[in-house]
């Protein structure tokens, strides 16, 4: 056990120096740290060891209130640490909006938002965003809600349920719906969906399962269908209006091994 944890320690500090150099010494620590805890927690995350590898970099168009964007200027590939036999059948992608994702090697990629979320998308080619809110098949979706904006309405549903340490912010919230609609029961539900498995990583951060065709965390951004969606939820910034991230991956069972790359990425950001 000794040798796997050393092992494991030695290939987090790689994935930190090679996801998170823009950032100082505590947030590495962090960051890190919510890696370790994935690995050691969630079952069926195998990993050993990381290894250096080159994939394609994959610009990605976006949508918002300001009008189409044209994708980014990306270099060929880019070079990113990831579990051993993975480099063949995983690419990176990027909106012009922020930072990249992972997702299966040969997809087609796009990024929504306004004032009330962001949505990047990574889907099988030939998915259409005009039938993406009602499609049931493989996809990785990464949703962002600022809490600070008309977003904060969904963070607080959300945090209601798997973050107790925001519970004023969720009040706040709660008061606000309330004095528009006076009386009746709690906007909200204060506790997990029951059909979702939870894994904390710290009070902030967590990863999940939602069963298949049932409602839960992983069909905030995804509908419901035939294959469960596993993926991370992590609030950001000031506990008076916290940001939400949601990744959500509904992938076939074959290719679930690229779930760890594509969560273990995500959390090093």
């Amino acid at each position: 056990m000794s040798g796997m944890l050393t092992r494991l320690a030695t290939a987090v500090m790689c994935l930190g120096a090679a996801l998170t150099v823009s950032f100082a010494a505590p947030i590495h620590k962090v960051k890190n740290e919510l890696i370790e805890r994935f690995v050691l927690t969630v079952p069926g995350i195998a990993v050993g060891h990381l290894v250096r590898t080159e994939i394609p970099a994959v610009p990605c168009p976006a949508d918002g209130q300001a009008g189409p964007e044209a994708p980014p200027r990306l270099p060929i590939t880019i070079r990113v640490s990831l579990p051993p036999g993975l480099g063949r059948t995983i690419a990176y992608y990027q909106s012009p909006w922020g930072s990249g994702l992972l997702g299966p090697r040969g997809w087609q990629c796009f990024e929504t938002g306004g004032s009330m979320d962001s949505t990047f998308y990574i889907a099988p080619p030939g998915t259409s965003l005009e039938s993406i809110n009602t499609y049931k098949g493989p996809i990785v979706v990464r949703k962002v809600m600022p809490g600070g904006t008309s977003g904060r309405f969904e963070v607080a549903e959300v945090s209601a349920r798997v973050f107790a340490f925001v519970r004023d912010f969720v009040d706040r919230v709660e008061a606000e719906l309330r004095s528009e609609q006076p009386g009746g029961e709690s906007q909200f539900v204060f506790s997990p969906w029951p059909n979702d498995t939870l894994y904390y990583l710290s009070s902030s951060a967590l990863a999940f399962r939602t069963a298949s065709n049932v409602k839960g965390l992983g069909t905030l951004s995804v509908p419901e269908s035939g294959l469960p969606v596993s993926g991370i939820a992590f609030l950001s910034g000031d506990t008076d209006a916290p940001d939400l991230t949601v990744l959500a991956v509904r992938l076939p069972s074959a290719e679930m091994p690229l779930y760890s790359a594509i969560a273990i990425y995500a959390l090093g950001q």
